[in-house]
């Protein structure tokens, strides 16, 4: 018997955010779009898990794209641009859970975002 139903975040609660942040930083940063998604994808796998930090991460977009480091903030603002929540998923979650299903949320996304 099914007593509990976990979801992502990412992909099925919200629609992906990472093609929306990309533009909305690389736009921010004034760098190519190119440009700003080869250093993001190098950069992004330490971020997610933790090893290097928000200050970390733009620290070395900046050096890598030789410009000044971003302003605090630019991580949720990029976010805020990006975040757009699949309103029929959380419909199925509410009705889950007034049916008594336990129900959990998961996410592999990286500290800043939570």
């Amino acid at each position: 018997m099914i007593k509990a139903i976990i979801f992502d975040i990412g992909g099925v609660l919200i629609d992906e955010p990472a093609k929306k942040r990309e533009e909305y930083c690389s736009t921010k940063l004034k760098v190519q779009l190119n440009s700003f998604i080869k250093a993001y994808k190098r950069l992004m796998p330490d971020f997610t898990i933790g090893k290097i930090s928000e200050d970390e991460f733009w620290a070395n977009i900046a050096k890598e794209l030789k410009i000044e480091q971003p302003e605090e903030g630019l991580w949720q603002m990029s976010l805020e641009y990006a975040y757009k929540e699949k309103v029929k998923m959380f419909e199925i979650v509410y009705s889950l859970r007034l049916n008594g299903y336990k129900v959990g949320i998961i996410s592999n996304t990286e500290l800043p975002s939570l």
